[in-house]
């Protein structure tokens, strides 16, 4: 009987260890940052502006080197676009639509992903139309 107990509680801790393992890896909460540390890390490089507003927006005018995808586009499309593991910077208009994009993706999977606080509004770097 001690025997199964053991095993059962060896058996519990290694899939908590394994699930804490897991979580290590996943990112689990949006990153926000505001628009100055946003420019600081286009500025580093090796990282996807993602533009989340729709064409017309984006058109009118966009931070340089984004991507436009909105956010009324399917999951799937971010996903076949992505790789899980890419840096990216999700923009829109005051920062809602980003938000809420970014915390799809996060769901999905995806582990490096930080939306601009303000979007657009607030943003003071170079844009291009």
């Amino acid at each position: 009987m001690k025997h199964k107990v053991g095993q059962k509680i060896t058996a519990l801790l290694l899939i908590v260890m394994m699930s804490m393992t897991f979580n290590a890896f996943a990112q689990d909460e949006l990153k926000r940052v505001t628009t100055a540390e946003a420019e600081a890390m286009i500025e580093n490089g090796d990282i996807i502006i993602i533009d989340v507003r729709d064409a017309v927006r984006y058109g009118n005018g966009h931070i340089k080197g984004a991507i436009n995808i909105p956010r009324t586009t399917d999951v799937s499309v971010y996903e076949a676009k992505l790789k899980k593991d890419d840096k990216v910077l999700l923009v829109c208009g005051a920062g809602v639509s980003s938000r809420i994009v970014g915390e799809m993706l996060i769901e999905k999977g995806f582990t490096n992903v930080t939306d601009i606080l303000g979007g657009m509004m607030d943003w003071q770097g170079s844009v291009e139309k």
